[in-house]
């Protein structure tokens, strides 16, 4: 119960059950909702280059392997001073 004595439900209501709360606060008005619905893919790219010296790199390009080649895919934002050191301790050059 909330403070004015009613109940107050224990779920959410989905979009059915508001639009039919709103057809019965506003019947004489258009209510529009829109929903905004979100899709997340996750890919693993690898680190196919660096932007910057191998030891403190300023920026990664991203690779992605596609039938047997590397693609280039995006590249990283301006890496800080910190991320690049952790990065280039962790890098090693190309054969």
């Amino acid at each position: 119960m909330n403070w004015h004595g009613t109940q107050r439900a224990s779920h959410r209501a989905g979009p059915a059950r508001v639009s039919e709360r709103l057809r019965r606060l506003a019947p004489a008005r258009l209510v529009q909702i829109r929903l905004k619905l979100k899709h997340k893919n996750v890919l693993d790219v690898i680190c196919a280059a660096v932007i910057g010296s191998l030891t403190q790199p300023q920026a990664i390009v991203a690779g992605l392997p596609v039938d047997g080649q590397l693609r280039i895919v995006g590249r990283s934002t301006i890496l800080s001073t910190r991320s690049g050191r952790e990065l280039g301790r962790q890098l090693r050059p190309a054969q």
